[in-house]
């Protein structure tokens, strides 16, 4: 087995990986995803669709390990919510 040497250079290389990184970068952060998807889809039209607000239940309505089941936002759409029991991430506790 023979290795070969490559034809790029180590300056090619690294022209390459900030390139590649500015662009993960700016396609990480919200506001360059939103520009990459309206320069790639510019003639086409979006549809929003809005659904009325529902009061499912309080914190204080749900006991832990016992879930509510509820359609929404079509009565088609099986959903459930429940009380873990424990902090999630970005949520709350009961009395909190």
């Amino acid at each position: 087995m023979t290795l070969e040497k490559s034809t790029a250079s180590r300056r090619d290389f690294l022209k390459a990986s900030v390139g590649v990184g500015g662009a993960l970068g700016i396609l990480a952060s919200p506001i360059g995803m939103t520009q990459a998807i309206d320069a790639v889809s510019a003639d086409v039209s979006r549809v929003t669709q809005t659904y009325t607000r529902l009061r499912i239940a309080g914190v204080s309505d749900l006991a832990d390990g016992q879930p509510i089941d509820f359609q929404y936002p079509l009565q088609e759409h099986n959903n459930l919510l429940d009380n873990l029991g424990t902090s999630a991430l970005l949520g709350r506790r009961t009395g909190q």
